[in-house]
């Protein structure tokens, strides 16, 4: 099985008031209150908060390519403020593990302190998962060090780039993806400067 998808997620925990005033308000059964809880107090800040750290975990993807495991394909960080069950789950490939984490913490934070945040929560989990089953740390590690060494810019070129009809032009797509955003630009270059890149030609002064 390869390994391909690594994902940060933000776990439903039960509000116990919540579900209780549901249940008073609405006189409604105890499982649909805990439904009702969800989609009102819960859904969005789990969508924003796995969308907020999908710019790095999308460039981890990236870089890391893929790796050969015996029944592992994703791997999901649940990110909890507290932890009462440190077991790692293997649920149809999908090898889940418990981080401790402050949603309101990392609400506070700036964007690149997000982004770094992203990154430690990652590893933190990708450390115990190797761990208990005997992967090669290595390669994970070299991953995370790309990624600041590039200073968590996460960009890159869709598809390859396309030459207009004379050649005189090429054209490429730039997604530049950020924490709230995903800007796309599109790169229009002479052939001229293209091949001088090429041959290595250009010059700068200073």
């Amino acid at each position: 099985m390869l390994l391909k998808e690594f994902d940060l997620d933000l776990p439903y925990i039960v509000d116990q008031d919540n579900v209780n005033s549901i249940i008073k308000n609405q006189k409604c059964e105890y499982n649909e209150a805990i439904k009702l809880d969800y989609e009102l107090n819960w859904k969005w800040k789990r969508r924003s908060f796995r969308l907020e750290t999908r710019c790095i975990t999308a460039m981890y993807e990236r870089l890391f390519g893929k790796y050969k495991t015996k029944d592992c394909w994703k791997v999901l960080i649940e990110c909890v403020e507290s932890i009462s069950d440190e077991r790692l789950i293997n649920g149809s490939g999908v090898c889940s593990v418990p981080i401790q984490f402050s949603l309101n913490d990392f609400s506070a934070k700036s964007e690149l302190e997000k982004k770094r945040t992203t990154l430690r929560l990652l590893m933190d989990g990708i450390e115990k998962i190797t761990l208990n089953n005997d992967w090669d740390v290595k390669p994970f590690r070299e991953i995370a060090l790309k990624i600041e060494e590039l200073g968590y810019v996460n960009e890159w070129s869709w598809k390859k780039a396309i030459k207009s009809p004379e050649k005189k032009y090429s054209a490429k797509v730039i997604c530049h993806h950020n924490v709230e955003s995903m800007d796309i630009f599109i790169s229009i270059t002479p052939r001229w400067y293209t091949d001088t890149f090429r041959k290595g030609d250009i010059r700068t002064t200073r």
